[in-house]
């Protein structure tokens, strides 16, 4: 189960949730918190006195590694999967540190004068909150320029994060945490918490475009160096030059069609009927009800074996024809006279 994490300054306590509810399954006191993120296996938060990024085994109040703060008003901290973003109120900058240290590899102005929450989105852009216009704002990437912004459900938003389909904020005066439909000032559920400090959800996708380069469709999970489109329902997509069908599982390097039920085509060069097993290198047509048809230059009817080499046509009841005998009990047969059963 995915669940919310919490900061409170006031209570000197992380809050692990359970789900999105005001439930707390676990806490612990950590020292001065205020920003906080999960890194897929532990929580990296902000030590607000003291102006650093703590690194805790999993958790836990255990601090595994810590480094000083690109700012001495360090609020919120982020995790993109690769390196650690922040936001500090005294700078009035968004920060990214190479991996969890103290270098800094990039930044920029944030939107106002007031930042407070930062997270890192699957979608390849940071969302970042300001207590000073009461806004969350959408960026580009990572970079000053704002794709959208939207009010704040109350005054003085703390945190943000994204649960991979909805904007979750946390608001100190209200004392909630709130899910937006999307990223939308429109709130879908909410409960009493103690928020003064930031807010991170476990189940969140991570990647950036270095690692993600090409577009994600809502639905899917995530899509590494496919150089083609995604269907909605596909897990992954890898490095396939062909459609990948909405029911199929995996399609690699396939010439044909994979039709919905089956699971994979193997370099089949004609159609893969649905009740079919697998089709090789055919050049005729496989009926439904057979299950593989080797070097055949006739028809074969649905109820029919094996058919080798035979030069009429064969019955629905018969077994098998071999060249130059007829098996008793065959019926139905055409293009077969001058023929006797073998003895």
């Amino acid at each position: 189960m995915t669940n919310v994490i919490s900061a409170d300054f006031t209570e000197g306590k992380h809050f692990l949730h359970s789900g999105f509810s005001s439930t707390i399954s676990d806490s612990y006191t950590a020292d001065y918190p205020e920003g906080i993120t999960w890194d897929g296996s532990n929580v990296i938060a902000t030590i607000y006195i003291g102006h650093k990024h703590a690194l805790h085994d999993g958790f836990s109040n255990t601090v595994d590694d810590s480094y000083s703060s690109p700012g001495i008003n360090p609020r919120g901290v982020g995790w993109t999967g690769s390196n650690v973003v922040s936001a500090d109120n005294d700078s009035e900058k968004h920060f990214k540190n190479t991996g969890f240290s103290s270098t800094v590899a990039d930044s920029y102005a944030s939107p106002s004068t007031g930042p407070s929450g930062i997270t890192w989105t699957y979608l390849q852009a940071i969302l970042s909150a300001d207590w000073d216009t009461d806004k969350v704002y959408e960026h580009a990437g990572f970079s000053s320029s704002i794709s959208d912004s939207i009010s704040a459900p109350a005054s003085q938003p703390r945190g943000v994060t994204w649960d991979d389909e909805n904007l979750l904020s946390a608001d100190r005066p209200a004392n909630k945490h709130y899910k937006h439909a999307g990223f939308s000032a429109s709130i879908t559920d909410s409960y009493t918490a103690e928020a003064e400090g930031g807010i991170t959800w476990t189940g969140r996708t991570l990647g950036e475009s270095s690692e993600v380069n090409q577009s994600i469709t809502s639905d899917a999970i995530l899509l590494d160096t496919v150089s083609d489109s995604i269907s909605a329902y596909a897990t992954v997509h890898n490095t396939l030059p062909d459609t990948f069908d909405a029911d199929a599982t995996i399609q690699k390097t396939l010439s044909a069609a994979v039709d919905a039920d089956a699971i994979i085509l193997k370099t089949a060069a004609g159609l893969f009927g649905a009740d079919g097993t697998i089709r090789r290198t055919f050049s005729n047509l496989v009926h439904a009800a057979a299950v593989i048809s080797k070097r055949i230059v006739c028809f074969i009817g649905a109820d029919a074996l094996i058919l080798k080499n035979p030069v009429g046509t064969i019955s629905a009841n018969a077994r098998i024809i071999l060249p130059g005998s007829v098996g008793a009990g065959l019926t139905g047969l055409s293009g077969l006279s001058g023929l006797r059963a073998s003895h």
